[in-house]
């Protein structure tokens, strides 16, 4: 009987198409490198599982399109770039590939290739699960959390897939797992499900930092300090894993601990003064009780990526601390404008929406708390927009008892 259901899944993979053709995408990230190899340009940004390419000859303005690339790389600004879903494939490195069809960048829109040709429909059933993994990474990019699992699953359902391909369709599964439960899904037993599926995608996948930050999510900060340190031990010169630690420390209220991981990672990477540094270095001052070291630390990343919205937000946060509401306001208005500016470059998304939602409420509270006393101090703001990172959680039910 099995047999048959997953034969069944099979050919309804292949006979109905998983999306919309000719749907346009938008993903929106900071560059994380760019090759030029003769004619073909190809782009890779960070978060994204996939690669976006243009051809010079093709491109009216390719030294526009370069330009913008280098000024973003190095100034760790934010760039989008838009994309069709029907015409991602698979290259030779099992990596999905699209056509850069537009950026927007600094404001302006700038033309990449245009569409000329239709893409023929997939041939066979190993081609459907392949567009389907392609369009599962499209989405995923493209902030479509649900969508992604559902492409992946139709990728999955048909065994047509290599073991490279599954194991690219498990980070995709579980990386969008995660981001829907951390982005758009409140506290409770459905985030906790979304967790600890990543979790067993990235156990099957033995990605340890991956892991130990889904224990932390979870709530089981032992384990997951427990893991990172292993990976440390494995990989000291990633600066990530040094942040990964550091934010379990801070969830678990080891604050000390917390800054000294940061510490760490300068010691290993000393060029590495970089937003994520900043950023959580601030974030956990401003849980010490230290408001205006946080303040200074969020203006040092800002003068690094002053698009970064979460900065000013944490920033205003910081300031309502102080009793600035002034300048808590005047921040979290520069955040809802460069979230709102986002939206519209990324053809808006839930989590857009839902950031919006939450930057507007912070604001509406400042606005209330002036209204009583202008210089009063306005705590706990950054509760409001996060839970994750910001609050000690107890372990989750849902994991397995040690």
């Amino acid at each position: 009987m099995r047999y048959w259901t997953v034969l069944a899944l099979a050919l309804l993979a292949f006979l109905l198409p998983a999306r919309a053709t000719q749907q346009r995408l938008s993903t929106l990230a900071n560059i994380q490198d760019y090759q030029v190899d003769g004619d073909t340009v190809t782009l890779d940004l960070w978060g994204a599982p996939l690669h976006f390419r243009f051809h010079k000859s093709q491109v009216a303005d390719a030294d526009a399109l370069l330009l913008a690339f280098a000024d973003a790389k190095n100034a760790g600004r934010f760039l989008t770039v838009r994309y069709d879903l029907d015409e991602g494939r698979l290259g030779a490195d099992d990596v999905p590939a699209f056509a850069i069809r537009e950026i927007v960048y600094d404001g302006r829109t700038i033309s990449g290739e245009p569409r000329t040709t239709a893409v023929p429909a997939p041939a066979t059933p190993e081609e459907a699960a392949r567009t389907s993994l392609a369009r599962g990474a499209a989405l995923y990019a493209a902030s479509d959390y649900e969508g992604a699992q559902a492409e992946i699953a139709n990728a999955m359902a048909g065994n047509s897939l290599t073991s490279r391909q599954v194991r690219r369709g498990l980070y995709v599964d579980a990386s969008a797992k995660e981001e829907e439960a951390q982005t758009v899904t409140p506290a409770g037993p459905k985030r906790d499900s979304l967790f600890l599926g990543a979790l067993s995608d990235y156990r099957t996948l033995a990605m340890r930092s991956n892991i130990a930050r889904s224990y932390q999510y979870l709530g089981d900060y032992d384990e997951a300090a427990a893991i990172m340190k292993v990976e440390i031990a494995a990989t000291p010169d990633a600066p990530w894993n040094y942040v990964t630690l550091g934010a379990i420390y801070r969830s678990q209220g080891r604050y000390e601990d917390a800054l000294g991981e940061l510490d760490e990672l300068l010691k290993n990477r000393p060029e590495w003064k970089v937003m994520p540094y900043y950023y959580h270095r601030g974030w956990t001052l401003r849980l010490m009780g230290r408001p205006e070291e946080a303040v200074a630390s969020f203006t040092e990343g800002l003068k690094v990526q002053p698009d970064y919205a979460w900065a000013f937000i944490q920033r205003a946060c910081a300031n309502a601390d102080l009793g600035h509401l002034q300048d808590a306001l005047s921040d979290q208005q520069q955040a809802l404008t460069l979230i709102r500016q986002n939206a519209d470059a990324q053809m808006a998304t839930p989590q857009m929406d839902f950031d919006v939602a939450r930057g507007a409420k912070i604001a509406d509270l400042l606005r209330s708390a002036m209204a009583k006393d202008p210089h009063a101090k306005a705590t706990g703001l950054c509760e409001t927009y996060w839970d994750i990172g910001e609050q000690h959680r107890e372990r989750s039910a849902a994991l397995p008892q040690p």
